[in-house]
């Protein structure tokens, strides 16, 4: 890369880091938080949502106040970001499961719940590429791919899945007999 363009992207990601931030510390100032986060992603929206995506995949209590910053994004900045989340569940360098080969690994559990929220407060966001690529993976054996159509049901159509319920609940769930 030419010198300029890695010292431009350099910045956007140190000034993202700066303005994330604010996030995790202000609740009052979202609003102003929010705006500078789009004005540093408006001229290089790779470098920005890097930060960002590597951000969420470790603090997963910054999801909500990150989502809802994205208010001031343009729709082209957002997908940028629905292209980019591909990219990352994509990532073979990073395994999905821990070592004991049965937990799922946080980052991947903390990126689907981003996805769904994600999707859930801005719909009009590209949707088809993410669900192009989840089919591509489940069709070649990937199971943990479920995790992510699991979040975008469970928040976009907001169908609760419900794993391991007894008969009294169903019972309960059902209405009873009237």
């Amino acid at each position: 890369k030419h010198f300029e363009v890695t010292r431009v992207e350099c910045k956007a990601g140190y000034d993202a880091r700066q303005a994330l931030k604010r996030v995790a510390n202000e609740k009052k100032n979202a609003k102003h938080v929010g705006r500078s986060l789009a004005k540093i992603a408006h001229s290089n929206p790779f470098a920005v949502f890097h930060v960002i995506l590597s951000q969420i995949e470790s603090y997963d209590n910054m999801i909500q106040p990150i989502v809802e910053s994205f208010g001031f994004m343009t729709p082209l900045a957002l997908d940028v970001l629905s292209y980019m989340l591909p990219l990352q569940l994509a990532d073979l360098s990073r395994h999905k499961l821990q070592d004991d080969g049965i937990t799922i690994t946080h980052w991947f559990q903390y990126l689907a719940h981003f996805t769904g929220v994600f999707y859930r407060g801005y719909p009009q966001t590209e949707l088809r590429p993410l669900i192009d690529f989840l089919l591509v993976r489940l069709e070649a054996g990937g199971s943990l791919e479920l995790l992510v159509f699991n979040e975008l049901l469970a928040r976009m159509g907001g169908c609760e899945v419900l794993e391991d319920i007894s008969d009294s609940q169903i019972g309960g769930l059902a209405g009873g007999e009237t």
